[in-house]
């Protein structure tokens, strides 16, 4: 009797679930796995460009105070 009423169960939420594939709503799970996998994107994303900016930034500011250093005896005062 138990066997009957789970199956009965399964099958309900088995159609339960095909009409609301039929709406268009898809499965909280894999909505949330593809909306995990866009934001791990994005932050990689993000975070590649920062490095890259520091790096230049950091580069920029070197060569900037090397030629500040070597042009330093040209001053007047």
């Amino acid at each position: 009797m138990k066997e009957l009423e789970n199956q009965e169960e399964k099958e309900q939420a088995q159609k339960q679930l095909e009409v609301w594939n039929r709406k268009g709503s898809r499965n909280m799970g894999e909505e949330a796995y593809k909306t995990m996998g866009r934001a791990g994107a994005a932050s990689i994303t993000i975070g590649v460009i920062l490095l890259v900016t520091g790096i230049v930034t950091g580069i920029i500011s070197i060569v900037a105070g090397a030629s500040l250093l070597k042009n330093k005896s040209k001053i007047l005062f």
